[in-house]
């Protein structure tokens, strides 16, 4: 009997990557001798590096699609592992024409209505297209969307509705011992990044809800964590930043010792990015900040927290001393 071969495609952000895990868990269950590999981009994939579900994980680099020898690499790549169907997790045009180059015969994946040009790709790259359901109420979480997926081609039954994030033991012993080391136990953690200042909100408002949390939680102290992006960021900020001797930073860590310190963390307050899903993957409580957008605000459900305590706030250019009230009742409601 033939094996079959599966290929997932998922060339998204941390988590969104993360949400895509339940689909590799269901898979496995429902198809125990199935080859399962998933092609993630290159900066996501620590995220399943390890996930005990997977066969293979293939890397896709950066902008790959605008350079010529890139897409030859992993059309070649993609060829030798002979897939016999290609799962495409997210409706972007990209990721559908990467399924297009493994070959696979069955190929099949979400795309929007209102996107024309990217549909009328997706009828040369897929052999199946269905309309993608976030475009009309009720709107689901980006997991049950991709969990959908799987009812597409037959699969049935009880799904593994749970993330998963292996942190290997070393990277959690490692976050154990910089925390001891650092005089932390659980603190509350931040997150920094550009988007904390979009929108008319003030450096002066960051400051002073650190200075709310500290005052609160005087004994815990703050986590500030940054990635690579945020790094000229953090610099302009340092200064104000070592006026507060409660707060400890630590930026540029490989990502799954990232995500051992935050485990090991009170809360999470930061805008919505990787660093929250990470924290909720492993049951942290964390208050995630939304840009405001009235579309994003009626379909926002589709990236909240998935499975763990979280509150949301949404920024506004206006009344930023209520939209400030609004995230320090927040913060204070995620570490109760």
């Amino acid at each position: 009997m033939t094996t079959e071969r599966i290929l997932l495609v998922k060339l998204d952000h941390i988590g969104d990557v993360l949400w895509a895990t339940p689909v590799v868990s269901t898979l496995r269950k429902h198809r125990p001798q199935a080859f399962l590999a998933m092609a993630v981009s290159e900066y996501a994939m620590d995220v399943v590096k390890d996930n005990p579900f997977l066969d293979a994980v293939i890397p896709v680099p950066y902008a790959w699609h605008n350079d010529r020898g890139k897409v030859r690499m992993l059309s070649e790549k993609l060829k030798d592992f002979r897939f016999d169907q290609a799962l495409v997790l997210d409706p972007v045009e990209w990721s559908n024409y990467l399924a297009f180059l493994s070959r696979a015969p069955k190929r099949i994946g979400y795309f929007y209505r209102d996107k024309p040009v990217t549909w009328l790709k997706a009828l040369f790259h897929l052999t199946r297209r269905i309309p993608h359901p976030s475009q009309s109420p009720p709107f689901l979480h980006e997991v049950e969307v991709m969990l959908g997926l799987l009812r597409r081609i037959g699969i049935a039954g009880e799904y593994v509705e749970d993330v998963l994030l292996p942190i290997p033991k070393e990277d959690r012993a490692w976050a154990e011992a910089w925390l001891r080391g650092h005089d932390l136990s659980r603190p509350l953690a931040v997150h920094l990044n550009k988007e904390w200042f979009d929108f008319g909100w003030p450096r002066e408002l960051f400051f002073r809800l650190l200075d709310e949390i500290l005052a609160a939680w005087p004994r815990e102290g703050i986590l500030l964590t940054y990635g690579p992006w945020e790094e000229g960021l953090y610099a302009r900020l340092s200064e104000e930043i070592a006026r507060r001797p409660l707060i400890v930073s630590v930026g540029g860590l490989p990502l799954l010792r990232w995500a051992a310190l935050l485990a090991r963390c009170r809360a999470l307050v930061s805008m919505d990015t990787g660093a929250v899903h990470m924290a909720a993957a492993s049951g942290v409580p964390v208050v995630t900040i939304f840009e405001w957008e009235k579309e994003l605000y009626r379909t926002y459900v589709r990236w909240v927290p998935w499975r763990a305590p979280y509150r949301c706030v949404f920024k506004q250019f206006n009344n930023l001393n209520q939209r400030f009230g609004d995230l320090y009742a927040a913060s204070s409601r995620a570490t109760e």
